[in-house]
């Protein structure tokens, strides 16, 4: 089973993002341009898919992929933790590569939230190939 981004109370991606929008109270600096596509999932709705996938057979051997109900990008997301949890940043697009002494600059933690599409998935908005199956 390969799952689109799992969250919930204790993850380490959006738990982080808050983390690191705490530490700057003007700015945020965004790996990429924010296009890249997440497929968030919570990590309860994995464990019921991979229960349901334990009891059918004809799952075996099937790479299937997992997640919720919509697609967001990076930079909606992190709009979306800003929203939810108060703090308003200025937003600021940096290439991943610059992340990591960026980060060292002003104040650490960039680097461990570099985002590319090799990473979390494509553009594109078609999860499912032909040897794939939805469960």
């Amino acid at each position: 089973m390969r799952a689109g981004l799992v969250y919930g109370p204790d993850d380490a991606f959006i738990n982080h993002i808050a983390m690191m929008l705490s530490t700057n109270p003007v700015f945020f600096l965004m790996p990429g341009n924010g296009e890249v596509v997440l497929h968030p999932i919570h990590v309860d709705d994995v464990v019921s898919v991979l229960m349901a996938a334990l009891e059918r057979v004809d799952t075996v051997d099937l790479a299937t992929e997992v997640g919720g109900a919509e697609y967001t990008t990076l930079l909606d997301l992190i709009r979306t933790i800003m929203r939810v949890t108060g703090m308003r940043r200025l937003i600021i697009p940096t290439p991943p590569v610059s992340a990591p002494p960026m980060g060292a600059v002003c104040g650490g933690g960039v680097a461990a939230v570099a985002v590319d599409a090799s990473m979390v998935g494509s553009t594109r908005h078609e999860p499912y190939g032909a040897d794939r199956q939805r469960i």
